[in-house]
């Protein structure tokens, strides 16, 4: 299970936000002050996101909670949402070439270039259309894993 730390920011007895602040790894990377993108995570900042979780726990406002989420589901998001529109891509324009190499279409790199972008945008969609269906089943939501006792003792 991944697993990340954050602050409860809103709460209502259904779901809670939990603050989670993005980190790199370059603090540990020895090539830290040669790397692209360590540079780039120096001018762009730390960033905070909010992540929507069911209030199991009955956690408040200003808890520190921990929050998981399973490999499976993270792994399939993943592949859904990066691995296939590029493989569409790629795979609608050497389709297209195969097409155009024993048949009549014109051969052009313009039109391969095309028909990937054709491919990329009907993978694009079918994304938008099964995302929801994803988000909205329990095995791809984060759950609330503990509750820090010492800042409930804080309030």
């Amino acid at each position: 299970m991944l697993t990340e730390q954050g602050i409860v920011v809103k709460a209502n007895d259904e779901f809670v936000w939990v603050q989670t602040q993005r980190y790199t790894s370059c603090q540990h990377c020895g090539a830290n002050t040669s790397c692209a993108t360590a540079s780039l995570s120096k001018v762009l900042g730390q960033k905070a996101s909010e992540i929507k979780v069911a209030n199991q726990l009955g956690v408040n406002i200003g808890d520190k909670v921990t929050v998981g989420l399973e490999e499976a589901a993270f792994i399939k998001t993943s592949l859904l949402l990066y691995l296939l529109p590029l493989l569409s891509l790629f795979a609608a324009a050497i389709g297209y070439q195969s097409l155009a190499t024993y048949t009549f279409f014109p051969d052009h790199d313009l039109l391969r270039a095309l028909a990937g972008l054709i491919g990329l945008g009907l993978s694009l969609k079918w994304v938008q259309h099964i995302a929801p269906k994803m988000t909205n089943h329990y095995r791809y939501q984060p759950v609330l894993l503990n509750v820090d006792e010492v800042s409930r003792g804080d309030l």
